[in-house]
This record gives C-alpha cells, sequence and structure tokens, in this order.
C-alpha cells in the first residue's frame, strides 16, 4: 500500500525522555498551513496517510484534514499520537466523525501514572491517555499502543498489555528506543538490560495472545500499515510515521 506521512509541526503537550525531536520544538516552529494543505490535496486514492507530530491533535484543524483524507480516497488514516486530547469529548468526537477509515497509535509508557508520568515529565498525562485512549475506542477507532521499553517501565510490561486492551485497544508494539533526539543524550540511564528485559517480553507477548491482541516487538522499520488495522497481522506504524534519524538530522541542520 502506497504510504505518505504529513507532518503538522513539533509542537507537544508532552516532554518525553524518549522523543525522537529532542529540542527542535524549541528550534522550529510548526509546518505552515499551506504546505500541510497541499500536501493533503496530493493524497491519492488507495494510500495509506499518516499525520505525524510532534502532538499533531494540538491541531484545531487536524479533524478537517482527517476528513479531506477521506475526501480524497486514503485508505486508512492514522494519527500517531499521545491521545491526551482526545480526553475531551468535543475535539475526540469531532476527530472520530471526521473519517470511518481513521486510526491512532498511541503512545504509553506505564500503566500508572507514577511510571507514565515519569516517562512523559509531564503530571496528570496518564489519566488523560487512559481516558482519550478509552473515548475514540468506545466510537469503533481502531487504536494500537506503542510503548518504548525503557529501563524504567520493562517489569511492567504486561501490566500495560492488559490495560491496553482494556482501554479498548487491539494491537500492541514493544518498540526498542532509537538513539536520537532526547533519547541520545539520556540513553545510558533509558536503555534496559536485554537479559534483565527478555523474560518480561516474552511474558507480555504470551498475554497479548492470550487477549487477542496483536503484537510486535522490535524497531520501527519494515512494516505494513494495512495489515495492522485489517487484521492480516501484525505490524508496527513507526515506519511509516517516524522521523527517523536521517529526518531529525536534517531538520537540525546536520548532515
Amino acid at each position: 500500500m502506497p504510504r505518505r506521512t504529513i507532518f503538522l509541526g513539533f509542537e507537544c503537550n508532552n516532554r518525553c525522555l524518549v522523543c525522537a525531536q529532542g529540542d527542535l520544538r524549541r528550534q522550529l516552529s510548526s509546518s505552515e498551513e499551506p504546505a500541510i494543505l497541499a500536501a493533503v490535496e496530493a493524497i491519492q486514492p488507495g494510500e495509506a496517510v499518516a499525520f505525524v507530530g510532534g502532538e499533531p491533535t494540538l491541531s484545531d484543524g487536524l479533524p478537517e484534514l482527517v476528513r479531506l483524507a477521506d475526501e480524497r480516497g486514503a485508505a486508512t488514516i492514522l494519527v500517531q499520537t499521545n491521545a491526551r486530547r482526545l480526553a475531551y469529548p468535543a475535539y475526540a468526537d469531532a476527530l472520530c466523525d471526521a473519517s470511518k477509515r481513521l486510526a491512532l497509535d498511541a503512545s504509553l509508557f506505564g500503566a500508572s501514572s507514577a511510571v507514565h508520568d515519569y516517562h512523559t515529565r509531564v503530571p496528570q498525562s496518564f489519566a488523560q491517555t487512559a481516558r482519550g485512549i478509552r473515548r475514540v475506542s468506545a466510537r469503533g477507532v481502531k487504536v494500537g499502543i506503542t510503548v518504548v521499553v525503557t529501563r524504567s517501565n520493562f517489569r511492567h510490561l504486561s501490566e500495560i498489555v492488559r490495560l491496553g486492551r482494556a482501554l479498548g485497544a487491539d494491537s500492541i508494539h514493544l518498540a526498542t528506543i532509537e538513539r536520537f533526539g532526547s533519547a541520545d543524550a539520556l540513553y545510558p540511564s533509558l536503555a534496559p538490560n536485554d537479559e534483565l528485559a527478555r523474560p518480561y517480553l516474552e511474558t507480555a507477548r504470551a498475554d497479548a495472545a492470550r487477549l487477542g491482541m496483536r503484537f510486535l516487538e522490535g524497531p520501527p522499520e519494515g512494516t505494513d500499515l494495512e495489515a495492522r488495522f485489517a487484521g492480516t497481522g501484525p505490524t508496527d506504524l513507526g515506519a511509516l510515521s517516524s522521523l527517523g534519524p536521517a529526518r531529525y538530522d536534517s531538520l537540525r541542520g546536520g548532515a
């Protein structure tokens, strides 16, 4: 399936320890509206489209962009999000009403505020994220959860899987830390010991299977958006929606 990523800017309401974009939110402004509209107007029928940031839901215009993508014939419309703004009924309803092809890739770091908020560095972010995921999944929107596995959360992976299912998610991706952005400088304190983490990952995998959740482990590459949300197999959305190291370096003005 052809893929198209539409970047809505660096603004974000979290300050995640593993953020791929690091300090770029303070260096660059959001994408200009004409460029975003041009990207939406260029969508071809049958494409898988991802709206990414930053945090895409901080854009008041996102529901309209999703509606336009639907009109252009996008096969699947993904929003990569921390889901916090979706805790607000009016915004969540507007986004859900914009397209029946909508899907979410929601980030979750823990099954409690203590673990999740530690990673986001924003108090009460866990409560909003959980409410947001529950609200949109109750509307019938397919939700996949991405968990970046760290030294501080690997012992809680099974709890996260069970919470994700309880909130309505039908797939889960246990992602490895990518060494760029904020995670580069903090990597020694963030990365889990592989040998210690492996039993917890395997238990999480078994729990996901028992709960009927599609499961993926590893870096965000070589995946198929359609498969994850059509139910044909486990996939990851990161290859479609992540900036990636090369994109990060180019935006910083590097090679």
